[in-house]
């Protein structure tokens, strides 16, 4: 479930699994630009993504997670998925108010909030998902993630109940061919709870 972004392509990698997803401006936006002057910076947090997600868990050493977590932050409006990212690091560091903050800059920057950002940052504790959460997807995008609904007392969609066991060993969260009737319900669902 990877979101469209009015503006930026999505670029998937995928090696047996779905090893990372980075979103790149469209070349007809005002974003080009930036992305072209500050391309090695965003390389150079994607890989440190990819390094800190070897063991299909995304996990900075303590000691950077703030720091690196602020570098991605930053380049959130050149490749959204960094706030991601960024949000992880904060949260191990336990900075829910610049998830927060981050979430919310990230929304009138790009026009989206994701799903994780706002899980992390406590604001969908006990709620029920549905439209008017207004957040992308409608489920986690890091599989990590999806130990803390039930933390949070967070509800899905009706359609996903049980979807957890069609997932696939995978960083970010990825579905077997078994869980496509219960995404198209939940898609396709005109109920707003």
């Amino acid at each position: 479930m990877i979101p469209v972004i009015q503006g930026f392509l999505a670029a998937l990698t995928v090696d047996g699994e779905l090893a990372d997803v980075a979103y790149e401006p469209s070349d007809n936006t005002w974003r080009w630009d930036l992305y072209k002057q500050r391309a090695s910076d965003v390389r150079s947090l994607r890989a440190v993504a990819a390094t800190a997600s070897r063991h299909g868990r995304f996990r900075l050493d303590s000691n950077d997670s703030e720091r690196v977590g602020q570098q991605m932050q930053y380049a959130k409006g050149i490749d959204p998925t960094l706030a991601v990212y960024a949000a992880y690091a904060y949260h191990d560091a336990q900075l829910g108010d610049r998830i927060r903050e981050m979430s919310g800059y990230l929304k009138s920057d790009v026009g989206v909030t994701f799903f994780d950002l706002e899980l992390l940052g406590r604001r969908l504790v006990g709620t029920s998902i549905d439209r008017s959460q207004m957040v992308v997807p409608f489920l986690p995008l890091l599989s990590q993630g999806w130990s803390l609904l039930r933390a949070h007392r967070v509800k899905l969609h009706p359609a996903l109940d049980g979807i957890e066991q069609d997932m696939r060993n995978s960083l970010w969260t990825l579905f077997d061919e078994r869980a496509i009737p219960k995404l198209e319900r939940a898609i396709t669902s005109k109920d707003v709870r």
